[in-house]
């Protein structure tokens, strides 16, 4: 559910904290709670609808289903007052910012706010395809790639989730398979994983201190075919947007919903990504031919 509504399962603590204060499992106010979330200063926003979200699942559990289970998020986002859609957007202008830069979440923001004045032009004032394309973008810029792996790795958080739940002495490995250095299989011409000790933290600072060179000129990754194809995916559902934006309306908004959500569909990394995005080839280009269909009555969203 978490990572329906906010894009990162990080917020299930928080959900489930406020899931198990709703069944009176907890002797602390919900306020206490709140104001604890907001000293600890860390993402404070999302956790503080991830709270509120896990109680309001606990006194509805439908709403937990209807979440999941909804293809385009339906309209059941924007009957949650606790976790509207600026706030889910916020969170992931600010996580953008840490995966890269402010310019790089600028570009996030653009896009969607696009969106965002197009679903408000058409009548009811839709919110679903805003919905839609701040979910799917998002995914496309937030690529694990080296320099995410390496973020991730040298967080202070990830160390202390690490030394919170060993204790006594521990010893670090990592599994890996780098481009530069990663064997393939004999039999499957894939690469293969090797080991690496904790000396690799050394590296992966140095490499999350670089991130903001991703896609650029001195990016030594960019050449990569697996680099070159998550940029593929990000230019090209720029370009559908932009081409949605211009075409969509009443006749036709389910078919673009679903056609903005399509990278949603996309899992995994490397070889298998790109077989996975191959897998929803044919209903991007059935979809394609129903929303530029001129009058083509589509069903309905609601």
């Amino acid at each position: 559910i978490t990572r329906v509504v906010f894009g990162d399962s990080i917020a299930a603590n928080l959900f489930l904290l406020g899931y198990a204060y709703q069944l009176g499992r907890l002797p602390i106010p919900a306020s206490a709670i709140e104001s604890a979330i907001e000293l600890n200063g860390r993402s404070a926003q999302m956790n503080c609808d991830a709270f509120r979200l896990g109680r309001q699942v606990a006194v509805r559990p439908k709403l937990g289903d209807e979440l999941l289970h909804s293809q385009e998020m339906s309209e059941s986002m924007t009957d949650l007052d606790t976790t509207d859609l600026n706030s889910v957007i916020e969170y992931r202008r600010a996580f953008l910012i840490d995966y890269q830069d402010a310019p790089y979440a600028d570009r996030y923001m653009d896009l969607v706010n696009k969106v965002r004045d197009k679903d408000r032009a058409l009548s009811g004032e839709r919110r679903t395809l805003t919905v839609g394309v701040a979910q799917a973008y998002f995914k496309l810029l937030a690529r694990k790639d080296e320099y995410e792996v390496a973020r991730l790795h040298t967080d202070p958080l990830f160390h202390e989730k690490v030394a919170a739940t060993f204790e006594g002495k521990y010893r670090l490995r990592f599994h890996l398979a780098p481009p530069f250095l990663a064997r393939k299989d004999a039999i499957t011409g894939l690469p293969m994983k090797r080991e690496f000790g904790a000396w690799i933290l050394v590296l992966f600072k140095g490499l999350a201190a670089a991130r903001g060179l991703r896609d650029g000129v001195f990016d030594p990754f960019r050449f990569f075919a697996e680099r070159r194809f998550d940029r593929e995916m990000i230019n090209e559902y720029e370009q559908l947007v932009e081409q949605l934006i211009e075409v969509v309306g009443d006749h036709n908004y389910a078919d673009a919903v679903e056609l903005a959500r399509l990278p949603l569909q996309v899992r995994g990394y490397g070889h298998v990504k790109q077989r996975s995005a191959k897998a929803i080839e044919a209903r991007h280009a059935d979809l394609m031919t129903r929303v530029h269909a001129p009058g083509a009555k589509a069903r309905a969203v609601g």
